[in-house]
């Protein structure tokens, strides 16, 4: 028979051990818990910083009891839009690589959910016929207050206009012929007949059009130079108040945007778009050796959701950047189709 050998361990040295162990599992067990309430505080505070971002309020002084509210701005760029951005900087940069483009800015806003990006921010460029807008907007102005303006009438006896010659030309005032203010409005934003809009510059006041860019809390233009350079982003304050109704009231506002869908300019936004679909826009362009400027704003009304993008570039040759501007309106509305739908 065998006999079976049996070893008694002392309690005393087990029990140290023991506690080793339960020391062990403690501290494994606390370093979890730890990891996981840290994990819930980082997204808490990502939460936090996308919550409560900061908004500047722009409000229209001059009144003595009142400040209207002219535009509220979130000063955090939308994650909801990152996608979109990235596509766009990553077309921006092959059509540098090709040589058609030198640089370009892009604001994107979405009109209903107020999300926004804008792209090179601090790039400044030369608005040229996209000042036409602020011209129509302070006379609208105006017209609230003295409801026979636009149809005061001025006669067109000379040409006016003799700064660089323009590439993108269509109808044009006929010499000794009578105008009322709301036609050269329509030839000015319609047509972007430079002719128009210099017998309108003549009559339309420069205290009242430079309180225009004060209201706006742009600065002021110099009455003796021609050159105004400006953001993409800080240019599009004009369109969003026109779709917003914060400055001229929701008659002229509705006209202006009228005038603006019918404008004849063809060559940008409206070949990245659809054909049926509603775009109120304006184009500038600032044809010049060695560096030429085209750009475009416009609302795009893509399936009752509207957005506004606003697209400046400069390049070698003006001829080469209407495919810019078709392109950043194609990208854009193919993305925010997919995204409502």
């Amino acid at each position: 028979m065998k006999r079976v050998l049996r070893f008694r361990i002392p309690i005393y040295t087990v029990l140290p051990i023991l506690v080793l162990l339960m020391l062990l599992v403690f501290f494994l067990v606390h370093r979890l818990m730890g990891n996981e309430h840290n994990s819930i505080e980082t997204k808490a505070a990502v939460q936090t910083s996308k919550t409560f971002c900061d908004y500047d309020i722009k409000r229209l002084s001059g009144y003595k009891y009142i400040e209207p509210t002219m535009f509220i701005e979130s000063e955090c760029e939308s994650d909801d839009y990152a996608v979109l951005k990235t596509q766009m900087v990553d077309q921006i940069q092959k059509f540098k690589n090709e040589g058609l483009l030198l640089t370009a800015s892009v604001y994107f806003r979405d009109l209903k959910s107020t999300q926004w990006f804008t792209i090179n921010e601090n790039e400044p460029y030369e608005p040229a016929s996209l000042m036409k807008i602020s011209i129509l907007i302070t006379y609208l102005r105006q017209s609230e207050t003295n409801p026979s303006r636009l149809n005061e009438k001025l006669t067109y006896n000379k040409k006016l206009h003799n700064s660089r010659a323009v590439v993108y030309t269509d109808q044009t005032l006929i010499l000794g012929n009578t105008y009322t203010i709301r036609e050269l409005l329509e030839y000015m934003i319609v047509y972007s007949d430079n002719e128009a809009t210099a017998l309108l510059n003549q009559q339309v006041g420069v205290e009242d059009y430079l309180q225009t860019f004060k209201d706006f809390n742009l600065p002021i233009p110099n009455a003796n130079d021609a050159s105004y350079p400006i953001t993409a982003k800080s240019y599009s304050y004009f369109l969003r108040s026109i779709y917003n109704a914060g400055y001229i009231n929701h008659k002229n506002s509705e006209f202006a945007a009228e005038l603006l869908s019918k404008s004849k300019f063809i060559d940008g936004f409206k070949k990245g778009i659809p054909s049926d679909v509603l775009i109120i826009h304006k184009f500038g362009e600032f044809p010049a050796q060695p560096l030429s400027q085209l750009h475009e704003t416009a609302i795009i009304y893509c399936n009752q959701h509207p957005y506004l993008i606003t697209v400046m570039t400069k390049g070698n040759r003006i001829d080469n950047l209407p495919k810019v501007l078709a392109s950043m309106a194609q990208i854009s509305y193919q993305f925010q189709v997919s995204k409502i739908q």
